[in-house]
């Protein structure tokens, strides 16, 4: 099928058009003049990340509900209606406020984020610290973490008996007894 005038046409072939944008923004379709059953459309990357470009394209128009994680002062686009304001809520992990006015970012914290209009929330999302120091793993070595941990444990379950000396004392004395009543085994011989 040809395209009409307005179409935006994405992709050609041999001077014939094989994907097209058809509409108006927001309200747009994807129009593939092929079967992509019947070809290897299905299996090229490009398909794929044509695919994917449109759904973000057509999303990013709708005004809807979107949920999404972020790292923090991470640049955002919110859909809303143009005339009405914003209503921001930005808060700690343990759920205290954070001061945030910029519905262009996330927080410079970690925490939650909740961009409302109208009593409708557009946007509901958790920042987080991205630290790329924290990811690099070229220094790491292998090393025994238990090596004192039995020590250690054994400390902090023991106690010293006052009496360790009376202890040793009778030890040494039965030791002493025992050799001085046992029979010699050289007189024997």
């Amino acid at each position: 099928f040809p395209p009409r005038d307005g179409d935006t046409v994405l992709l050609w072939r041999d001077g014939r058009p094989l994907v097209f944008l058809r509409g108006e923004a927001g309200a747009e379709r994807l129009m593939c003049n092929f079967d992509p059953r019947h070809g290897n459309a299905l299996t090229q990357p490009a398909f794929v990340v044509l695919l994917q470009r449109f759904v973000d394209r057509t999303r990013a128009a709708v005004i809807a509900p979107e949920t999404a994680q972020l790292e923090t002062g991470q640049r955002i686009s919110v859909t809303r209606a143009p005339a009405l304001p914003l209503e921001i809520r930005a808060s700690d992990p343990a759920g205290r406020p954070l001061e945030h006015d910029d519905a262009s970012r996330a927080p410079a914290d970690p925490g939650f984020l909740t961009i409302s209009q109208d009593g409708v929330v557009l946007l509901h999302a958790a920042a987080h610290f991205a630290d790329t120091g924290e990811a690099d793993f070229s220094a790491c070595a292998t090393g025994d973490t238990l090596a004192g941990a039995a020590r250690a444990a054994s400390m902090r379950h023991s106690t010293v008996d006052p009496a360790w000396r009376l202890w040793l004392l009778l030890v040494v004395a039965a030791v002493v007894v025992a050799w001085k009543f046992t029979p010699n085994q050289d007189a024997r011989r």
